[in-house]
């Protein structure tokens, strides 16, 4: 009895932490995965953060977005990072689909940090999704959080620099 017990809770365990491993709330990866290979990006190499936003009513995007704004002001990350605010559903409606394809595009507000290298191609990126029922102080400070370590990870063997 006592050994099917410790059976059963090490399987528990072992199966809890090989799911806690694979969930990844953001979604990530490299430029050139779903669009065009090293796309021009900057003729000054800075990573830019990207807050893509659409039309759909959402009660917290905004207070999330001026969040945002304010962080990235207020941190001094203005000569580091570029910034752009983009409405994605405009651009769709022009015929340009390269941020919503490239980048996953469907909820009301996603903020993407879009790392470049030394030649201002585009590279590694990172998308965080803002959900509705998300408090907006709180993903602002997943945003300080996340910009802080993502443009700064050199440790990552896979980043193209």
């Amino acid at each position: 009895m006592r050994k099917s017990f410790l059976f059963i809770a090490a399987a528990f365990v072992f199966l809890t932490s090989v799911a806690l491993a694979q969930y990844n709330p953001y979604d990530s990866g490299y430029y050139g995965q779903t669009g065009q290979d090293n796309e021009p990006y900057s003729p000054n190499g800075q990573p830019i953060i990207y807050v893509f936003f659409n039309n759909e009513p959402c009660d917290s995007c905004l207070e999330a977005i001026q969040n945002i704004e304010q962080s990235y002001n207020n941190n001094g990350w203005q000569g580091q990072y570029n910034f752009s605010m983009i409405n994605y559903e405009e651009e769709e409606a022009a015929g340009n689909y390269a941020n919503v394809d490239n980048y996953n595009l469907y909820q009301p507000l996603s903020i993407v940090l879009q790392d470049v290298n030394e030649n201002g191609l585009k590279t590694k990126f990172l998308k965080i999704p803002y959900d509705e029922n998300f408090n907006p102080y709180t993903y602002q400070e997943v945003f300080m959080t996340e910009v802080s370590t993502f443009f700064t990870d050199y440790d990552d063997p896979y980043a193209p620099y």
